[in-house]
């Protein structure tokens, strides 16, 4: 019976964590189709120039985020102008 029970809380033990793991992974295919979108921005990641990798990952992160809300048509900055809530005075 002890032995039972060691081997249930065991196994209860190794499933959880292989859930926790499972949750929080990233898949094979995530991981490329982020790398096709940075190099279509410009990031050369297998170039050899791995000097400057922070700074050139983090631009293009940046490059590809400014190009994504700029495709989803919503917020942005308008060039118009409104003339809501203003008061006009018409004269007599």
């Amino acid at each position: 019976m002890k032995a039972l029970v060691q081997a249930v809380a065991l196994s209860v033990a190794i499933a959880a964590s292989v859930m926790a793991f499972a949750q929080g992974s990233v898949r094979r295919q995530q991981v490329r189709d982020e790398l096709v979108r940075l190099e279509k921005v410009g990031c050369r990641l297998g170039d050899g120039g791995a000097t400057d990798y922070p700074v050139e990952i983090q631009a293009a992160q940046a490059r590809l985020a400014a190009e994504q809300s700029a495709s989803t048509g919503y917020g942005g900055v308008s060039g118009g102008m409104s003339d809501t809530g203003s008061g006009k005075t018409v004269a007599p």
